[in-house]
């Protein structure tokens, strides 16, 4: 039996400034639909199915052109008029799927996050959709040159301990009696990370174990957005799925693969 590499890519969505949870998924898509759209002259079909948890996304996709006039026979090695017709194409297959459990995004061609983010926006009617990677604590420290929003949570009595507020305003907000208190800093006017932040966020990094959550975002020298979430990393997971006589992958194999693989994590 044939088989072909497959590797998926994890990002984490954000809709709204929340996760993307199933119960909002399907207040817009239907439990099982098929839909088609156009992107770049580019058709494309796609399916969607719903597992508890999980939402799978079969993407089938091409172009009718170019279409030479010709073809070439293996057999004859003669050259032979083209079967297709002008508004027919093979199709090309791409995976995705949805883990409502932590509202990561799973591609099997990370150059589909943006046509995946695309479509969310118009479906929930909205453009305030972030699909983003979530980096290690190294990588974000390499990649990152723009802060967006840090936010951390932790009990009140900790910030200054770790240097992330002074003596007096932990003080201030112990005073409220707040079981956890959240710290949100937005920046607006995509602060660039210079020398100041960037200790400031090493230093949040290196106190990372205490604080109940830890969320930095930001963007790249290529100006992609990054996240650093310490309950989360973006993750690969390479696949061997069977392939049929003309190479085409069996999308159930696929998707049990990858599940399997996510359940037993």
């Amino acid at each position: 039996m044939p088989y072909k590499d497959l590797t998926f890519s994890s990002y984490l969505i954000i809709v709204n400034e929340e996760p993307l949870d199933e119960a909002t998924f399907y207040k817009i898509f239907d439990v099982d639909q098929e839909f088609e759209t156009n992107n770049n002259q580019t058709n494309y079909t796609i399916t969607v199915s719903k597992i508890t948890n999980f939402a799978r996304f079969y993407i089938q996709y091409g172009n009718p052109f170019p279409r030479p006039e010709n073809v070439r026979n293996t057999e004859t090695h003669q050259s032979e008029e083209n079967p297709r017709q002008p508004h027919q194409y093979e199709p090309k297959q791409e995976f995705g799927l949805i883990d409502f459990n932590n509202s990561m995004l799973w591609l099997s061609n990370s150059k589909r996050k943006t046509f995946f983010m695309d479509i969310l926006k118009d479906r929930f009617d909205t453009t305030n959709v972030i699909i983003k990677n979530v980096y290690s604590e190294e990588d974000f420290i390499n990649s990152i040159k723009k802060v967006e929003e840090i936010k951390f949570s932790a009990l009140p009595n900790l910030f200054s301990q770790t240097n992330s507020l002074s003596k007096e305003l932990s003080e201030e907000i112990l005073g409220y009696g707040a079981n956890i208190a959240t710290l949100i800093m937005r920046f607006t006017n995509n602060q660039n990370v210079g020398e100041q932040i960037l200790l400031r966020i090493k230093n949040l990094l290196s106190n990372k174990t205490i604080y109940k959550s830890l969320v930095i975002t930001g963007r790249d020298s290529e100006n992609f957005g990054i996240i650093f979430n310490n309950e989360i990393l973006s993750k690969r997971i390479p696949l061997k799925a069977i392939v049929d006589e003309n190479d085409i992958f069996n999308t159930e194999n696929v998707f049990s693969q990858l599940l399997a693989t996510l359940q037993n994590a």
